[in-house]
């Protein structure tokens, strides 16, 4: 059997497995409606907040508050989390991300969308650190990269039909009334989670947790998180890139619609989706930098390519290239925060794994703020490139493998 052969039947062996899997309606479908939900926003987030009049400087302070929300509740997430119980610290997550998202259908000026974006990030905190816990738990090691890369999957099969959605509903009834429909999303997921997450799993119910706990843990994996922790961060800012500079770059230099954002952004997840599959195989065969590497060397170039286009067209290719490059990360920084985490204190674990990633969203929309500013939005493009070369020669040289596929000797270094 050749490797289209091997990827076409994993591609049929996963989506069966994720179909018939007992976890399908407690993690699987209510990730997709998540998803889904968020992927309605992308296209539509962006050119809401510049439709508020101001700088490039204040709506990317506004873009990244979510992410700053995300932030100064990881920590304490990771100490609540564990004493609430999985299954209702998620619940909660998903709950005050879809009041958030209603909020946002009601503001009037920029300080209210600052601070529903920063709630915003606080439900992430607990949604994303909730799941990331349930999904490590029931996945073993030598499987956990296909099993997550299909969880990753879910995000990009979602946003193949929802940016295009979510940008014919804005074009149609405006921009607000995305945030509308993707709250109503959110609290649909919560009731799923509530009534289909099972109570008896590992970690599911609440267990003592401190911060001291989380300190000792940081001190034991100190090594390896500042290593892996700066790979992490570079993809993870190159990563969320393109959802904040293709929207702004498309409307404020092509002159693009909302419903053709959607497009562009749609046809990226098509691409990236397509590539899920490859990037559970290339994990669990060969290891996770072997993902990494292409993930973060091709959206690198694709974002240095996004100065030179000039239609419609031309920005689509470079958001398909994006989106392949994407592909090849599919569920990665789950895999190696999973691969990572001691299994008596993974959430306490994931909380600082996921501080790490967030200062990377937020950096993000603050970069393309303070160059659009100073220079120009194409301008910004190019920085991103530079980051995600830093991003490459990172995990050619210094992020540790975390995972020892069989014939590879990578070590841990803890």
């Amino acid at each position: 059997m050749d490797y289209c052969e091997e990827i076409n039947e994993a591609m049929k062996t996963n989506l069966h497995r994720a179909l018939h899997h007992p976890l399908f309606l407690s993690l699987y479908f209510p990730s997709f409606l998540g998803f889904f939900a968020g992927g309605l926003l992308s296209p539509v987030t962006p050119l809401y907040m510049a439709s508020f009049q101001v700088n490039y400087a204040t709506i990317g302070l506004m873009l990244s508050m979510a992410s700053v929300g995300k932030l100064v509740m990881d920590l304490p997430g990771g100490v609540i989390i564990p004493k609430l119980g999985i299954k209702k610290a998620l619940a909660i997550g998903a709950l005050i991300i879809g009041a958030a998202n209603l909020a946002m259908y009601w503001s009037r000026f920029p300080y209210e969308i600052i601070i529903y974006q920063f709630f915003l990030g606080i439900g992430d905190a607990f949604y994303n650190t909730s799941r990331m816990g349930f999904a490590a738990a029931m996945t073993e090691n030598e499987h956990r990269g296909r099993s997550l890369s299909l969880l990753g999957g879910m995000n990009r099969i979602s946003r193949i039909f929802s940016p295009t959605l979510g940008g014919i509903l804005a074009a149609a009834m405006g921009l607000r009334f995305v945030f509308l429909i993707s709250g109503i999303i959110f609290l649909v997921e919560t009731v799923v989670i509530i009534a289909r997450m099972p109570k008896n799993f590992a970690q599911a119910n609440p267990t003592h947790s401190d911060f001291g706990i989380m300190w000792q843990l940081v001190k034991e994996k100190a090594n390896v998180l500042w290593r892996t922790g700066i790979g992490a961060m570079l993809l993870t800012t190159v990563r969320i890139a393109r959802f904040t500079l293709i929207p702004l770059y498309a409307a404020e230099v092509l002159g693009l619609q909302a419903d053709q954002v959607g497009l562009i952004l749609s046809a990226a997840s098509m691409a990236d989706a397509f590539n899920m599959v490859t990037a559970g195989i290339i994990m669990d065969r060969f290891g996770r930098r072997f993902a990494a590497i292409p993930c973060v060397g091709l959206m690198a170039i694709s974002m240095a390519l996004i100065p030179f286009t000039t239609s419609f067209w031309g920005l689509l290719a470079v958001g398909v290239l994006a989106g392949l490059g994407n592909g090849f990360g599919s569920g990665i920084m789950m895999t190696m925060g999973a691969d990572l985490a001691p299994a008596d204190h993974r959430i306490e674990f994931l909380a600082v794994w996921h501080l790490i990633l967030g200062v990377g969203s937020a950096a993000c929309p603050l970069i393309v703020g303070a160059i659009s500013d100073l220079l120009s939005l194409t301008m910004s493009g190019f920085a991103f490139f530079g980051l995600g070369i830093l991003g490459v020669l990172a995990f050619i040289y210094l992020v540790p493998e975390t995972n020892r596929p069989a014939g590879l000797q990578h070590q841990i270094t803890s």
